[in-house]
């Protein structure tokens, strides 16, 4: 039992040179492993001979092992260094992408700030609207209706101005303005601003009394109106 176990820890070496009481140079002899470990091996006399019973040198061994470690960690450090410079070319694309994009949006903008300052420009030279409007008496400034921002835009279309799609309109608050309304006449502001950009133009409207006024009468028109009497009417029969 005591012989297999020491056996078992036997190993196998191919001398390299002739050792007197073990064997000639090339012949496989068998020896304690810290024999070779501390002897043969380190002195060059001997390598170690694997189940193929081929001579191995751990030297070789090691050094082919480091060898093929080394060109996978090359490989992979390449490969890596191939997929570092494909995202950083991508991202440099989608950035110039972007700054394209940007670029065109700020040209856009620009454009159409350009655009907007020079049709609000062109509507602040604009002469005055006048709009006519009857009222609810020949002595009120009171209107009968109300002068709205479409009628408005209405006049400012006759003149030329078609586009208020990306404008904002109004009339300035003062008196005489109800829940954005002209209710009575006066000179009043109507305001055009950028939905956009902080830009706006001011063209005034005057609205005056028109001829006529809905028939109510005062007072005063009641009773300085003459009487009319009728030539046809018999006189009254005496009883």
């Amino acid at each position: 039992m005591n012989s297999q176990r020491s056996a078992h820890k036997l190993v196998q070496v191919k001398l390299l040179e002739d050792l007197p009481g073990r064997g000639t140079k090339g012949s496989v002899i068998i020896v304690a492993p810290g024999y070779a470990r501390n002897t043969l091996i380190p002195n060059r006399k001997a390598l170690y001979v694997n189940r193929k019973g081929e001579a191995v040198s751990p030297l070789r061994t090691i050094l082919r092992l480091n060898a093929e470690k080394l060109l996978q960690l090359n490989q992979d450090l390449r490969a890596e260094e191939e997929q570092r410079k494909e995202r950083e070319a991508k991202a440099a694309l989608e950035q110039m992408s972007r700054d394209a994009t940007s670029a065109r949006r700020l040209d856009e903008q620009a454009a159409l700030r350009e655009a907007e300052k020079t049709r609000l420009a062109e509507l602040a030279r604009t002469p005055p609207i006048l709009l006519s409007r009857l009222t609810i008496s020949p002595t009120s400034s009171d209107l009968f209706g109300s002068v709205s921002t479409a009628d408005v835009i209405a006049e400012l279309r006759e003149l030329g101005f078609q586009d208020f799609a990306h404008l904002r309109t109004a009339f300035r608050e003062q008196e005489g303005i109800v829940n954005g309304r002209i209710k009575a006449t006066g000179t009043f502001e109507f305001v055009i601003s950028s939905r956009t950009f902080d830009e706006e133009a001011v063209v005034k409207v005057k609205v005056t009394k028109g001829e006529g006024n809905l028939g109510i009468k005062t007072a005063t028109e009641v009773k300085e109106e003459p009487k009319v009497v009728d030539a046809e009417a018999k006189p009254e029969e005496k009883q």
